[in-house]
């Protein structure tokens, strides 16, 4: 019932499995907890909260928003990250910036610098992968904020992480950002667009209804750890 993740086990270094629970009636708590034995860590995913007899930590409620594209027009300040010419370094910080509400940096099991190792590969990919867009926005080739974009599907673009410095907040590069996403999504024939973000991210939360995204789904995740 719980299937393991070769990706995760390979990159933290110990086993870690996933379980999805669609009907808390067909699952014990003691049934949950004797099957993940054989694991560090279990992620325990369900579209609605557990109750309190599983005795689970909520690590995140992730929330997915969505919205269809229209035709629009390109900022012309908004440009493709270029390695060797923008600085790794400052992209790399904004990754970390952009989870700042990530389970994996806020559940305190993590203790071998899981976060940033798992955001670092998470740029790196992007910035290496081709179904995969960096876009960014600099001032005097500083970069002010970036975005990731993937555009694999024929069906939906999805933005994977965003962030504005937090010496630029305020000068509306996030919705800049959103739009620039949204104008090559539309480009390449995509019609929707998904971005996922964390229920206790209030600002997120606001960003994202407030440039017209509609929820489509919660997610409730709980981290079941093994000593």
């Amino acid at each position: 019932m719980i299937d393991k993740l070769p990706w995760d086990s390979a990159f933290f270094n110990y086993p870690v499995g996933k379980i999805c629970i669609d009907n808390v009636n067909l699952i014990e708590p003691q049934q949950l907890i004797d099957e993940s034995r054989s694991f560090k860590l279990v992620y325990v995913f369900s579209q609605n909260e557990l109750p309190d007899k599983f005795k689970l930590k909520l690590a995140d409620q992730k929330v997915v928003f969505a919205k269809t594209l229209t035709k629009c027009s390109q900022n012309a300040t908004v440009q493709k990250f270029k390695s060797g010419f923008h600085s790794y370094e400052e992209l790399l910080e904004l990754a970390l910036l952009s989870g700042l509400y990530s389970r994996f940096r806020t559940d305190q099991m993590f203790k071998d610098n899981e976060f940033v190792r798992l955001y670092k590969e998470w740029i790196d990919k992007s910035v290496s992968d081709p179904d995969l867009f960096v876009l960014i926005t600099t001032l005097e080739q500083k970069i002010t904020g970036f975005v990731t974009l993937g555009l694999g599907s024929r069906d939906s673009a999805r933005i994977g992480l965003i962030a504005v410095d937090n010496s630029f907040q305020g000068q509306s590069i996030g919705t800049i950002l959103l739009n620039a996403s949204e104008y090559l999504s539309f480009e390449k024939g995509i019609k929707k667009i998904e971005v996922a973000t964390q229920f206790s991210n209030n600002k997120a939360m606001q960003f994202y209804t407030k440039n017209n995204y509609k929820i489509i789904s919660t997610t409730f995740i709980y981290h079941l750890w093994n000593s």
